[in-house]
């Protein structure tokens, strides 16, 4: 089987914001949260929000940085169980 294209073009941080309107209220997981702006913004808008990231320098810098309500998460999500 071939792979599914929907779109020609990668979605931006801003096509997903945009997307949160019609998202039902429940919980989020920004799994590789990288640098965590879209966590944070997740988080901003009022849905529960989980962001987990292998690298522990990034997990601390993001609670530093974004604090709750976010949940920021340490760990390789090959071996992280999901709620």
């Amino acid at each position: 089987m071939g792979q599914i294209q929907y779109s020609n073009r990668h979605l931006q941080e801003t096509d997903l914001l945009a997307l949160l309107p019609w998202i039902p209220s429940g919980a989020v997981c920004d799994i590789g949260c990288g640098q965590g702006e879209l966590a944070a913004q997740i988080g901003a808008y009022g849905l529960t929000t989980s962001a987990i990231d292998s690298d522990p320098e990034t997990i601390h810098h993001n609670q530093q940085r974004y604090g709750p309500p976010v949940e920021w998460i340490h760990s390789d999500i090959r071996n992280h169980r999901l709620q």
